[in-house]
């Protein structure tokens, strides 16, 4: 693991909450993978920590961890899985497979699973409203986590309001445990700084910041001068991207729906 992985890991066992900012690609999971894997072993053999910190060690431990997409998701647990750490994911999809065949993924959920990713739709079911009441599986919960914790400012105004309710989960629990880590690459300072701040209860001198830039030396920008106007339906100046010697991948960013299908239909 990298320095900022056991960093932000250990502050999160000391009972801190943490908000890292890292670049794409610096190994977020990492945070994540390391906290549980330690927690697990210090379960098995508690003469590894302070006495002082076993009281927040709890037997079965386990984590919820927000994912705003199921790309992330699906991604994440096949992560953990490789790792050794029992995970499931609950999002819409999972609900209807699971009820297909009749298994109650809420029940198992509750007990032997380790990292259980959510969707953030599944902060305001009735379902998880339950499980949060389990007195056992509140016992069992160590931490609460968000991924790509910067959309709070942006879904969670209007296209995801469940996504802002992941404070009011936190103060449902008596053993109000960490949120161990807030994950990000993108926050500015200032009021999108304060917006992640407000909805997790991160105040200020009471959290752990972890922020490491991410400018990558390794993109190079070039600007080309579009002669096309934006309702054309034809646009020679991304030949470029088609006329290359080795086959690449190219990403095609455009504003809008309709220009993005004039230009996918010319190129």
């Amino acid at each position: 693991p990298h320095d900022h992985q056991l960093e932000g890991a250990c502050k999160a066992l000391d009972g801190s909450d943490v908000l890292a900012i890292t670049p794409t690609g610096s190994g977020k999971t990492g945070f994540l993978l390391v906290y549980m894997h330690v927690a697990q072993a210090i379960v098995k053999d508690p003469e590894m920590c302070p006495k002082d910190l076993r009281s927040r060690m709890t037997v079965d431990p386990c984590m919820v961890v927000v994912c705003p997409t199921k790309l992330s998701n699906m991604t994440w647990c096949v992560t953990y899985t490789a790792t050794g750490l029992s995970a499931l994911v609950i999002n819409a999809d999972t609900k209807q497979s699971a009820q297909e065949i009749g298994v109650d993924i809420w029940q198992k959920a509750s007990s032997g699973v380790a990292v259980i990713l959510l969707s953030p739709e599944q902060l305001s079911s009735p379902e998880f409203r339950r499980l949060m009441k389990d007195k056992t599986f509140a016992r069992r919960l160590m931490a609460l986590n968000v991924d790509e914790v910067h959309l709070l400012c942006t879904w969670g105004a209007r296209f995801r309001t469940s996504f802002t309710r992941i404070g009011h989960i936190r103060a449902h629990f008596a053993r109000s445990p960490a949120f161990v880590i807030a994950l990000t690459a993108t926050v500015c300072a200032g009021e999108q700084m304060d917006t992640i701040c407000k909805h997790p209860s991160f105040h200020d001198g009471q959290y752990h910041l972890i922020h490491r830039s991410n400018v990558r030396y390794d993109i190079r920008w070039l600007f080309r001068t579009n002669r096309s106007g934006l309702y054309a339906y034809r646009f020679p100046e991304l030949d470029w991207v088609l006329n290359t010697d080795t086959p690449r991948q190219v990403v095609v960013f455009c504003q809008t729906i309709a220009l993005t299908h004039r230009v996918f239909t010319y190129l």
